[in-house]
C-alpha cells in the first residue's frame, strides 16, 4: 500500500461480477469519511471521487458520486471507465457507515461491499488486502 492513497482501480468479471476497488489502510481510508459525509447530509451534489488529492485512480478511471433523490446505485458509462455512483442520503450514510465500520474493525486485512439496491457494477472498499503496487500491476494487465 501507498502511504495516504486509496487506490481506484475496476475489474471486470472480478468476484461474480464488475467491480469497482478502493483499496489502501485503514487509516487512509478514513479520508473517505469526509466527502461520504457530505454525500450523505446532502452537503454537495456531486463529488468526482477519482480527482480526490488522495486517490490514485488507475487506467484513466472516473468515478462520480451523486447525491440523488431515489437511491440507486452504481453504474459504467458503456465503452468508457467512467462510472457513476448513486445514491440518496440514506444511501451514502449507509455507505459511509460500512467505511467507519471496516476502519474499527482494526483487523489487518479486510474489506465490505458496498451496495446500492440497483447497481450494475459491485463498489468493494477494502483494508490492507492488496498493495498499491500489485494494483498497478494487475491494471497494467488489463
Amino acid at each position: 500500500m501507498a502511504a495516504g492513497i486509496v487506490d481506484l482501480a475496476f475489474f471486470p468479471d472480478w468476484k461474480d461480477g464488475d467491480t469497482l476497488l478502493l483499496a489502501a489502510d485503514a487509516a487512509t481510508l478514513s479520508l473517505l469519511e469526509p466527502p461520504l459525509l457530505d454525500l450523505s447530509l446532502s452537503r454537495c451534489d456531486e463529488i468526482r471521487l477519482h480527482e480526490l488529492p488522495f486517490v490514485c485512480g488507475h487506467n484513466g478511471i472516473a468515478l462520480v458520486a451523486r447525491c440523488v433523490a431515489v437511491d440507486s446505485g452504481t453504474s459504467r458509462e458503456r465503452g468508457t471507465m467512467g462510472f457513476r455512483w448513486a445514491r440518496s442520503p440514506a444511501g451514502w450514510a449507509a455507505a459511509l457507515s460500512r467505511v467507519r465500520g471496516l476502519i474499527a474493525s482494526r483487523r489487518a486485512s479486510c474489506h465490505d461491499y458496498l451496495d446500492g439496491p440497483d447497481d450494475e457494477v459491485t463498489v468493494e472498499i477494502s483494508a490492507g488486502e492488496y498493495t498499491h503496487e500489485w494494483l498497478q500491476s494487475m491494471q497494467r494487465q488489463a
